[in-house]
């Protein structure tokens, strides 16, 4: 599991970018690399919804593979005008 040191989202989503896919992160890495609260994470883990993530006992964690497979799923939207 990664531990981040930084506070900084910069550094979190630098770290979480250059890191394998087999890495693991916390809701404060994915919230920062997703551009989202880590309240919007913890609502979304309750309605089943959001990138997969396991439960360590209090600490949860996301797996870099899912997390990018999750932004993945999201299909741009046409913006050109009919």
């Amino acid at each position: 599991m990664i531990q981040m040191k930084s506070e900084n989202p910069i550094e979190r989503t630098k770290m979480f970018w250059s890191s394998n896919d087999d890495s693991w992160h916390s809701p404060e890495t994915i919230a920062a690399v997703a551009e989202l609260s880590t309240n919007t994470l913890v609502n979304w883990r309750s309605q089943g919804r959001g990138p997969q993530f396991v439960k360590d006992g209090k600490l949860i964690y996301y797996r870099k593979a899912d997390v990018v497979e999750w932004f993945k799923s999201f299909q741009p939207s046409n913006t050109q005008a009919a």
